[in-house]
């Protein structure tokens, strides 16, 4: 299946007849739960402020796999490991802010 690769809050726009529109899409091809994890670390700052970050995590994985209609352990797998793999690229970038919340999210997926 061809999914968009980096689906979060800032790529989907309203389209004027009720219906969504998705941008700068990656063309991946994947199950749809690969999608989930752009949108748990764009807008990191919301969640940290809840005072609860893991769970307002939580929480926003939980909305995305009901709305989306996906498996909840695969989106949370898939999330996990490719939070790994944005972990591993920060840490080489040495991109210290952008390491810290890949680990958290990997480790809170746990």
């Amino acid at each position: 299946m061809l999914v968009h690769g980096d689906l979060h809050q800032h790529n989907v726009l309203a389209a004027s007849n009720d219906s969504w529109l998705a941008l700068d899409p990656k063309g991946v091809a994947g199950e749809p739960e690969f999608d989930v994890l752009p949108a748990l670390h764009n807008l990191w700052d919301d969640l940290v402020a809840t005072g609860n970050t893991r769970r307002a995590l939580l929480r926003r994985v939980a909305i995305i796999v009901e709305a989306g209609d996906l498996d909840g352990e695969r989106a949370r797998r898939w999330s996990q490991a490719r939070a790994v793999d944005n972990l591993l690229g920060a840490v080489e970038d040495d991109d210290s802010d952008f390491a810290e919340m890949s680990h958290h999210i990997a480790s809170w997926l746990t």
